[in-house]
């Protein structure tokens, strides 16, 4: 009996001690130690030093334009013991860092933690804005297969791509912007700048949505649907400073949009209202090439029948999965996927890398492949040395620097990949 005491103790005592092992916050490295331009903690060395370059180039660049601060960390395990889940232990390292500016917490945190699977982008609280939870999920969404297929370097360095496009939009910078209140003056002076600029940004929101709604060169709805979003997204950042009547503009363009889909098309050939057919009964009419884009996800077909003349109208728009597809040259079909990647040259910092992707076409079942031209890697401002250990910084100075002083709500999106 006493022996199988002191086993089960000895099995409690191992369980927690492999469940304990891994970094905590106070143990993880910290890129901005030894180097104030490095934004990527490597310690395991799972990503490669060229990703860990890129990435970096990423991250300086986004800060110079945009003042956001993404930091980049990519472990083997963190310490479950001390940590729930990664949402915590990220919570907890983005405020002990302090990612982004104090005054704004324009931070954006990418955890990636290889022996738990878990992937997450973590927002700075004024963030949240511009990289909602909903957004920060999609991204992982569409990127996350490169984890899971084992490929870390392409899918961290996706992710943080993702990110910078959505950061580095007109209507991003124009939010980022907005989000510096002017200085007060005198009470009456300000409420009549205020009343201008309410009844000029009322004149403008009207102007560029009817001009928006009645262009001709919406030809289609998903044209339609494309160009109003800048309408929809413009009266919601608005809304912060204009609440009337950006709220009201806010809410019709978003109701509106949302119909677009769903208004009558008229038949073309007996002009009579035409019948919308329901997502599971449309396959009937759909053709072996346009099934196959409808499967994948990557063209969502709306089936419109004329009740008088029997005519039939097809609507391509967008699928969930779109920009994960390229249309196909063999037989035209949104099917073309990336199948593969292959290194032929890593970039240096005086010539560029080349790498081949592979695309398969998911109806033809066509190969295809095309070479890219990799940046060239950025010196930071410190003396450069390896990366992939340590913290994974690409370059080392004598003199570190340290992160914006910025805070998170909890916001993002976290995952299994």
């Amino acid at each position: 009996m006493r022996k199988e005491l002191l086993l089960f103790v000895f099995c409690v005592t191992l369980c927690l001690t492999a469940r304990g092992a891994g970094y905590t916050v106070s143990t993880l490295p910290d890129p901005k130690v030894d180097c104030a331009d490095c934004y990527v903690s490597n310690p395991d060395g799972v990503l490669s030093a060229s990703a860990v370059d890129y990435i970096n180039s990423l991250s300086q660049s986004l800060k110079k334009t945009s003042d956001v601060e993404m930091a980049v960390v990519v472990i083997d395990a963190f310490d479950e013991y001390v940590y729930a889940d990664a949402f915590s232990f990220c919570q907890d390292l983005f405020n002990t860092w302090g990612i982004g500016g104090a005054e704004h917490n324009t931070g954006v945190l990418v955890f990636m933690a290889l022996q738990s699977r878990d992937v997450r982008i973590h927002t700075g609280g004024g963030m949240e804005g511009l990289l909602p939870d909903i957004k920060c999920d999609e991204i992982l969404d569409y990127r996350s297969t490169y984890l899971s297929a084992g490929d870390y370097d392409e899918g961290i360095s996706a992710i943080c791509n993702d990110i910078t496009n959505v950061l580095t939009t007109d209507e991003a910078q124009a939010e980022l912007l907005l989000g510096y209140k002017p200085k007060s003056t005198e009470a009456t002076k300000d409420l009549t700048i205020y009343l201008i600029a309410a009844i000029l940004a009322f004149l403008l929101i009207y102007l560029f949505g009817y001009k928006k709604w009645n262009d001709k060169k919406n030809v289609n709805k998903q044209a339609l649907i494309n160009s109003t979003a800048p309408v929809q997204t413009a009266s919601g950042c608005l809304t912060l400073f204009f609440p009337i009547p950006m709220l009201f503009f806010f809410l019709y363009f978003k109701r509106k949009r949302r119909n677009i889909r769903t208004e009558p098309v008229e038949c073309e050939q007996c002009k009579s209202k035409m019948r919308r057919i329901s997502s599971i009964d449309r396959f009937v009419y759909l053709n072996p090439k346009q099934r196959t884009e409808t499967k994948i996800e990557a063209i969502d077909y709306d089936v419109w029948v004329c009740q008088t003349c029997g005519k039939v109208h097809t609507e391509p728009l967008e699928g969930r999965r779109y920009r994960d597809f390229s249309q196909c040259s063999v037989c035209g079909a949104m099917a073309n996927k990336l199948t593969g990647t292959t290194i032929l040259s890593n970039s240096t910092y005086t010539t560029h890398g080349k790498k081949k992707l592979t695309y398969t076409c998911q109806y033809c079942q066509s190969v295809t492949t095309s070479v890219i031209t990799l940046p060239l890697l950025v010196r930071s401002s410190s003396s450069s040395s390896g990366s992939g250990s340590g913290s994974g910084r690409s370059g080392r100075g004598s003199s570190g620097g340290s992160w914006g002083g910025g805070s998170s709500f909890g916001g993002g999106a976290g995952r299994k990949f």
